[in-house]
């Protein structure tokens, strides 16, 4: 008597619930994917703030530098003790858009430009506020107080904003400060 082995069928291609397992495990990476994009496009805004805080602290400082008979006048005339006030003074520098006085004054120009810059921060930063004094310890403040001391021999170019977190956190007050002696 021969004993015959049945025949055994080799299995050929996947069975559902092997594309149903691989479909999910597909799935979940995407998903990780798309969160991942997520977090690195706040993150990209985040710097982005952060850069365009530091460009404006060193445009104003390249004013004070500019005009440097303002940075260093006498108390009550310099960059730290004016108002932003638009008198047109950049005008006649810039582009005869504008009528601008035939001489302008280097106190008439800090004036113009912290004027400018005030506006450029508020426009291009998210609740932005930018503040020139002279401080002890530029690195201090908070959004609506500036911290000023007015001691010492040393400007304070501070900007403060508003930024959410990078994963939806809540609004934080942000600061960014430099120290400068044109």
């Amino acid at each position: 008597m021969s004993l015959k082995h049945p025949r055994v069928s080799r299995q050929r291609g996947f069975t559902l619930m092997e594309m149903l397992v691989a479909v999910l495990l597909f799935g979940i990476g995407l998903l990780g994917v798309v969160g991942l994009n997520a977090v690195s496009l706040a993150s990209s805004y985040v710097a982005g703030t952060r850069t365009v805080a530091n460009e404006l602290t060193t445009d104003m400082a390249d004013r004070m530098r500019a005009n440097r008979d303002a940075a260093y006048a006498a108390a009550g005339s310099r960059y730290s003790d004016l108002a932003p006030v638009d008198n047109s003074c950049r005008a006649m520098y810039i582009s005869r858009l504008n009528v601008a006085p035939a001489v302008c004054t280097t106190t008439q120009m800090a004036e113009d430009d912290l004027k400018d810059w005030a506006d450029q921060v508020a426009r291009i930063l998210p609740g932005g506020v930018g503040v020139v004094c002279m401080d002890s310890t530029p690195v201090d403040g908070v959004s609506g107080a500036a911290a000023c001391d007015g001691v010492g021999n040393v400007y304070a170019i501070k900007v403060f904003w508003n930024e959410r977190g990078a994963r939806g956190e809540d609004v934080r007050n942000m600061r960014f400060s430099s120290a400068v002696q044109p």
